[in-house]
């Protein structure tokens, strides 16, 4: 199923939510939230919110339409509208509509989100599934379509449509990596190699840019380039690819499986 796809029935889903059968029990909720430290707060944890919740130290919720302020924001489901504080945490797990948010996450420290539409404004941000912008030092994405911009490193895990603008700028696990966490710790070795990558399309541009374990289609542009399979453009001091069709224009141009594995200025494999 295509990220599009995806998305489609995740609104057909919460929309489907809002007509409740006749004889299903609506869930408790509260219109005002106020949260010392959970669970000493005017609404227990399992309640949902519609309207405000102010959170002078940590609020925990299972989902929250509209405006959520304070230190900690936890929600354990549903998330629609605003949060602001120094950490936002919206994972997935914990309702029917597990993780699904739509509008804003403003964070001093961290925002995480189990799939979001829509923005994540903090020093680090952690999105599963993304549909937006994520803007900040620290980006992680399982899937994105939108935009990473991080002043220090950006990362995508799974499938990507769109654009990383950053100091380094990766998308999926190198192989060597996983074979070295093999020897130490097998379990994550297992779970890292789990992950099938699906492929990226668009752009990375910043001054390293790595793209490993599945396709890329689009353009790297930056100082130091490298792809282990890339159709499309490189442009950097030095450019490595391991497979490639396309072109690569640099100083140091190295294709893998070129019968001219090395060119300077450009080089190229069709």
């Amino acid at each position: 199923m295509s990220m599009v796809q995806a998305r489609f029935l995740g609104a057909l889903l919460i929309a489907g939510s809002a007509l409740t059968p006749a004889n299903a029990e609506p869930a408790a909720w509260t219109p005002l939230q106020l949260s010392l430290w959970n669970p000493v707060q005017l609404a227990p944890g399992d309640w949902d919110v519609w309207g405000i919740r102010l959170n002078a130290g940590y609020g925990l919720n299972r989902t929250l339409y509209g405006l959520d302020c304070g230190l900690v924001n936890v929600l354990h489901g549903t998330f629609m509208g605003v949060q602001a504080g120094a950490a936002n945490l919206a994972p997935a797990g914990g309702s029917a509509l597990s993780g699904l948010g739509r509008g804003v996450q403003l964070a001093f420290f961290v925002n995480v989100a189990g799939s979001l539409d829509g923005l994540q404004l903090g020093f680090s941000n952690n999105a599963e599934d993304l549909a937006g912008l994520q803007l900040g030092g620290l980006n992680l994405a399982d899937r994105m379509a939108g935009v990473q911009c991080g002043l220090v490193f950006n990362t995508i895990l799974n499938e990507a449509a769109g654009v990383q603008l950053g100091f380094w700028n990766n998308f999926g696990i190198p192989s060597e990596l996983v074979n070295r966490m093999r020897a130490h710790n097998p379990v994550l070795a297992d779970r890292a190699s789990a992950r099938r990558c699906e492929g990226f399309a668009g752009l990375q541009a910043g001054l390293f840019n790595t793209a490993y374990a599945a396709p890329v289609s689009g353009a790297q542009v930056g100082l130091f380039n490298r792809a282990d399979d890339l159709r499309g453009l490189q442009i950097a001091a030095v450019n490595v690819a391991d497979a490639m069709k396309g072109v690569q224009v640099g100083l140091v141009n190295i294709i893998g499986n070129s019968p001219l594995p090395f060119f300077p200025i450009v080089n190229a494999r069709f």
